[in-house]
């Protein structure tokens, strides 16, 4: 299905930022040669601090956030496995650990009509599910990573052994005089 000339003439990203003014919603911007991206903070229950970024081209739109980075590597295959289970119960959301070990969340998606208040019920609409998927999705996220791998033990236990050996050099010899005047 071809699109009209009229459609690609359509600036979206100038109706959403004029809209979010309308509506008063709190946001950055940033416009770049071939793409505009909002910043938007979505305060959620597991994630108070989320903000999640919608970037527009266009006649499409992508939400993106970054759920963690620096996701040690030991870590990384356990967290791929959680990543792709979340992937079967989420189905249009996608979450990708990338080569930095940081997670990306993102939604893609098309506009298919003209119609402002349409534009606005889509983006806004989309954005709660977004926010509502990522923060189901975190919480076995930071289990996993938070979850003390088999190696964490032994290496625990190996520097509280040392630890112990330490002590027990630090302390005292008591003379044998000294026993005696005890009993």
């Amino acid at each position: 299905m071809a699109r009209s000339k009229k459609s690609v003439e359509i600036n979206y990203a100038e109706i959403i930022e004029r809209k979010f003014k309308e509506d008063e919603f709190i946001f950055t911007l940033n416009r770049y040669e071939t793409a505009t991206i909002f910043t938007i903070p979505m305060p959620a229950k597991n994630a108070p601090g989320l903000h999640i970024k919608l970037k527009i081209s266009q006649m499409d739109g992508r939400f993106f956030t970054y759920i963690s980075d620096e996701i040690p590597k030991k870590k990384r295959i356990k967290i791929l496995e959680v990543l792709n289970n979340l992937l079967d119960r989420y189905r249009y959301i996608s979450l990708c650990l990338e080569d930095d070990g940081s997670i990306c969340a993102s939604y893609d998606f098309s506009f298919y009509t003209e119609d402002e208040d349409l534009i606005m019920r889509q983006v806004v609409t989309t954005l709660y599910l977004v926010k509502d998927i990522i923060d189901n999705c975190i919480p076995p996220i930071m289990m996993t990573l938070w979850q003390k791998d088999d190696d964490d033990d032994e290496e625990e236990e190996t520097e509280e052994f040392e630890e112990d050996e330490e002590d027990e050099e630090d302390e005292p010899e008591e003379d044998e005089d000294d026993m005696t005047d005890k009993k």
